[in-house]
């Protein structure tokens, strides 16, 4: 029984090692390192060692194998060699199971590496393809281009005569100049005074829009259009502004779209408060920008009984807090009413008459509307 046993178990180890042959061939193509050819190494010495020892055994008398079987049985001559086979065989699986999965780990890190790079040569494209659809978009609403309405207001001011002009003094300046200076986002309303109330206010406001125009700092702005018989031409509701204003702020400057806002967005938005959010979403891209509103165009108050001066400390607020944008946004609202705005966070202006002719400057502490420069140096826009 002890001689039938061994060559029994002998046969299972000439078996169990031509099956591992295969496989640790290829484990030693695939995986090619210093480590795995120490194992397969160390293996074939195994394989080579135990096949001397089966042959040796084989080539002895029949009488001396039977002998052998009872002195030597396999559990004593051949196991401790078979079981390091199959720990060594065990061990280069091992090995070739964590090759495969930091393979797979170097496959995923590419695979990233390339969409993210994919991402970053498409994104330009279709934000280009969003920016000219929103704009495609926006743009059939009713408005007029924007330098137009300010070359018509800039046209009716210089026509007018000196006693219809603003006046503006020393005071006056002095606080626009702290408004304009300070950085936080805030709101200005500037009024005029006597019969030619909004007049007055549109003509401060194209002079404030003319000189302050600097290619550093984005200035928006809403004025009267040339009258004409298309009311396609003209700005007739809230939204409409609000849209004028988005227009605006796309054309000058093709990289203010941000990722969350696309073009259904802007077929889809209706109401006031959606294009504010879509207003505040682009201005959230910007460093600082300057908004003019002439109150003339759509009246002081929104749909929902809203001032449009608290609106944009809503606007301010969401910059600020919701987006946490260091976006510094100056709104200056013409002639608009104040007496119901739930807010008193706002800067008010009062433009004075200038009565009969003089000169334009006064002892140094007078402004006249017709030297427009000295406003914004005095100012200090630039800056």
């Amino acid at each position: 029984m002890n001689h039938e046993e061994l060559v029994v178990q002998l046969a299972k180890g000439i078996t169990k090692i031509a099956v591992a042959l295969p496989r640790m061939e290829l484990r030693a193509i695939l995986y090619p390192t210093a480590q795995m050819k120490h194992l397969i190494q160390t293996l074939y010495a195994h394989i080579i060692k135990f096949l001397m020892r089966a042959v040796k055994w084989y080539q002895q008398p029949t009488w001396k194998r039977a002998v052998s079987s009872i002195t030597e049985p396999f559990a004593l001559h051949f196991k401790d060699i078979l079981e390091d086979i199959s720990e060594q065989s065990r061990q280069i699986d091992q090995l070739a199971v964590a090759a495969s999965q930091a393979e797979l780990r170097d496959m995923h890190i590419m695979v990233t590496s390339m969409k993210n790079l994919l991402v970053d040569e498409i994104s330009p494209g279709i934000r280009d393809l969003q920016l000219s659809s929103a704009l495609d978009f926006v743009s059939r609403t009713r408005y007029i281009d924007p330098e137009a309405s300010l070359r018509y207001c800039k046209l009716l001011s210089n026509r007018r005569s000196e006693p219809r002009r603003y006046l503006v003094d020393a005071q006056f300046l002095c606080t626009l100049r702290g408004w304009v200076t300070v950085d936080t986002s805030s709101t200005m309303v500037i009024k005029g005074a006597g019969i030619r109330v909004p007049t007055q206010c549109r003509d401060f406001g194209a002079d404030l829009i003319h000189c302050a125009k600097r290619p550093t700092i984005p200035l928006l702005w809403a004025l009267e259009a040339a009258p004409g018989n298309d009311d396609r031409d003209r700005i007739l509701s809230a939204v409409d502004l609000l849209k004028y204003l988005v227009f605006q702020i796309l054309k000058l400057n093709s990289n203010t779209m941000p990722r969350n806002v696309n073009a259904s967005i802007f077929r889809t938005a209706s109401t006031e408060a959606e294009w504010f959010n879509l207003l505040t979403a682009l201005l959230s891209t910007l460093p600082r920008v300057i908004i003019v509103v002439d109150a003339s165009l759509i009246g002081e108050r929104l749909s929902d009984d809203i001032s449009w001066i608290d609106a944009f400390v809503r606007v301010f607020e969401d910059l600020r807090i919701i987006r946490n944008s260091t976006t510094i946004v100056k709104v200056v609202l013409l002639n608009f009413d104040t007496t119901d705005a739930r807010t008193s966070d706002f800067t008010l202006l009062n433009l004075r008459t200038a009565k009969g002719r003089g000169r334009a400057w006064n002892d140094s502490t007078t402004l006249t509307h017709r030297p427009v420069s000295r406003v914004v140096a005095v100012v200090g826009i630039d800056s």
